[in-house]
Order: C-alpha cells, then structure tokens, then sequence
C-alpha cells in the first residue's frame, strides 16, 4: 500500500514522473503518464518545491555522516526526540565552525 492509501488526502506528493522518449513509430503523446496518480502527479508537481530537494537531501547526508545513521530509540516518541536532538547538536557545530558562536 502507497502512503496516498495509508495517510489519504493529507498526502501531498513531490516527485516528478519520468518524462520518457517516444520511441519508433510512438508520438510524443503517447508517452504521457497514463496512470490516475501519476496524471495527478504530473499536473500537481511544484517545481520550486522539487528544486530544493538538493539541499535536503545534503542537510541529511551531512548530519547522517557526522552524528551517525542509527536511531536507537525504542517508541516512535524517543527516535523523533533523538532526531530532534541530533538536528540540534548538527546545528550548534555548523555556529561553531563557522565562528558565529565561541565557547
């Protein structure tokens, strides 16, 4: 099951479908997306918000890289507050580093 099925309507989807070539004897038409979800995908996807997807996905490797990619929290409530804390001490390095802040 999708998260769409599993969440609903509260679901907003950020991901571009894949423009595909036409091949021999296919118009460009008829390589459209041809699925329900995937029109509704194409037809809703918000290129500003796709554009920083780049910064996220670095933010994340830069704080899987430097505090590590294991949560050991046993209840969803204790992984979100290591989480949060691992946000917070990636944070307080990258002020120290760049000198905006001394100890």
């Amino acid at each position: 099951m999708d998260a769409r099925g599993i969440l609903g309507a509260c679901v907003e989807t950020v991901i571009p479908t894949r423009e595909l070539e036409p091949k021999s004897g296919k118009l460009a038409w008829e390589c459209l997306p041809k699925g329900w979800f995937r029109k509704i995908m194409a037809r809703d996807l918000d290129k500003a918000a796709y554009a920083l997807r780049c910064l996220v996905e670095t933010v994340n490797s830069m704080v899987k890289r430097k505090m590590g990619d294991v949560v050991y929290g046993k209840t969803l409530a204790s992984m979100a507050r290591e989480i949060k804390f691992a946000c917070i001490a990636h944070n307080t390095r990258l002020l120290i580093d760049s000198g905006l802040v001394r100890i």
